[in-house]
């Protein structure tokens, strides 16, 4: 997820999905058999007209009716969508544990200066917990999106 969906309004978007793709990044190095990998999978679709993104992996197939929170823009980037015909949720990954612990950790930092860094961090932790929980309720308050009956799925 970049750092310009963090901000806006939080909708819905309900509809049918096709355009569906799943990518995974992975990026890092290794030296002498030692080194970091890591991986970030980005899930991209389209319900009805709009381009939408979300930052993990979803079991979402072309055809699925689905509703989407997130924030709107060029892309809706989506918090937590539901596949309204299972019911399931799907959120982006969010810990509210790990964000708490590097504000905690970071109090006593400051005073060397690296609490500085830290606390910002934790903090954007906690605030995109909450924002994934808004995202949540607002789907839990929004009326399922129905399949027209008759009405022809996307083709690829």
């Amino acid at each position: 997820m970049n750092i310009t969906s963090l901000y806006g309004p939080l909708t819905t978007i309900s509809g049918t999905v096709s355009h569906l793709r799943e990518t995974t990044t992975v990026s890092g190095h290794m030296h002498n058999g030692h080194g970091r990998i890591s991986s970030r999978t980005q899930t991209s679709f389209r319900i009805g007209r709009q381009a939408v993104e979300m930052a993990t992996n979803v079991a979402l197939f072309d055809g699925d009716v689905i509703t989407a929170a997130g924030v709107a823009g060029g892309v809706f980037q989506v918090l937590a969508v539901r596949n309204d015909v299972t019911g399931h949720v799907y959120t982006q990954p969010r810990s509210l544990v790990l964000g708490a612990l590097v504000v905690v950790l970071s109090l006593p930092l400051l005073f060397i200066l690296v609490g500085f860094v830290l606390l910002p961090i934790g903090l954007l932790v906690v605030w995109q917990h909450r924002r994934v929980g808004h995202a949540i309720e607002l789907l839990r308050t929004t009326e399922p999106a129905r399949l027209v009956e008759g009405a022809a799925l996307p083709t690829h």
